[in-house]
């Protein structure tokens, strides 16, 4: 029987990783089924601002009108790292219009704009890592969005509260 090596299971930087074989070397015969290491390459990716793909749950409606059948997919949505929640958890948020559930009376979906804020998850959720240049992030921890320049909560892309004199918001730091 194998030792299961955290956070080398399910992890999307194994492809090409050379501490995998140093944390199994480390973890053989000391008669563990599972084994913790604090991996740093995977800390360093999972930082704030960092643009990912998440699975997140999405209904659909099958079947007739008479009859419906509802099931639960999953899909791939664009987020951004907010922060990094410690041993490989972190919590992120969904692109603005990437999560839908609210169906209407004529079955079209509607996004769900207050599902888009997600709680800590483990770095398995993460399906890869994308491409793209880091989000900034403001002190209240919400992503800037780039071609705005305001950050995601921001009422009607509006300035958000961080844009506020430090009279009125108080001293966050």
């Amino acid at each position: 029987m194998g030792v299961r090596i955290e956070p080398c299971h399910g992890c999307k930087l194994r492809d090409g990783c050379e501490q995998i074989a140093a944390f199994k070397a480390k973890a053989s015969g000391i008669g563990a089924r599972t084994v913790r290491f604090d991996c740093q390459k995977l800390s360093a990716e999972m930082r704030p601002g960092r643009r990912i793909m998440v699975a997140t749950p999405r209904a659909r409606e099958c079947g007739h009108p008479y009859d419906p059948d509802m099931r639960i997919e999953s899909v791939a949505v664009p987020a951004t790292i907010l922060r990094n929640s410690g041993f490989h958890q972190f919590s992120c948020v969904i692109d603005p219009g990437h999560v839908y559930g609210r169906l209407t009376h004529d079955g079209f979906e509607l996004p769900d704009e207050k599902y888009r804020f997600r709680r800590r998850m483990n770095h398995q959720r993460i399906l890869r890592f994308l491409d793209e240049p880091d989000r900034e992030i403001c002190q209240f921890g919400n992503p800037i969005i780039p071609a705005t320049g305001t950050c995601d909560r921001a009422p009607d892309g509006g300035e958000c509260i961080c844009k506020e004199p430090t009279a009125l918001t108080g001293d966050q730091e």
